[in-house]
């Protein structure tokens, strides 16, 4: 998980986004977003933040390429959620990466990839329960 800037610049990458991809903290919030994703998406992830900056709309979801620190392209699901002032404008995006090559190991795991956060509100109840 990462903020961004409206221009995909990363303001602070988490610990998971950097063992995801295997690049320090520092390289990572020294970075654009659209330079750890493949070179062919790069052009459609600037589209996509414009869209998203533009107010057009509040989030959106894709599968990326990401490039790691080692060389390695692993398949991802970005999604990018704006984040509105007061005057419901748009200042900051929030980024998720989920890894689609990596399952949960254990119940514990999933459990806790699934957890809501301050962030995500209540859990969803599961139908007739």
């Amino acid at each position: 998980m990462a903020l961004l800037g409206r221009d995909g610049g990363i303001r602070s990458a988490n610990a998971a986004l950097c063992r995801l991809t295997g690049h320090s903290r520092e390289a990572l919030d020294a970075a654009q977003i659209q330079r750890i994703m493949g070179p062919d998406e790069r052009s459609g992830l600037d589209a996509t933040l414009l869209q998203l900056g533009a107010a057009e709309h509040t989030s959106v979801r894709s599968e990326r390429s990401l490039l790691c620190a080692d060389g390695r392209v692993r398949r991802v699901s970005l999604t990018i959620s704006a984040v509105d002032n007061r005057e419901e404008q748009p200042v900051e995006l929030v980024a998720h990466l989920l890894d689609l090559g990596r399952s949960p190991e254990t119940p514990e795991e999933l459990a806790r990839l699934t957890d809501p956060g301050p962030l995500t509100g209540p859990r969803p109840r599961a139908v007739g329960g």
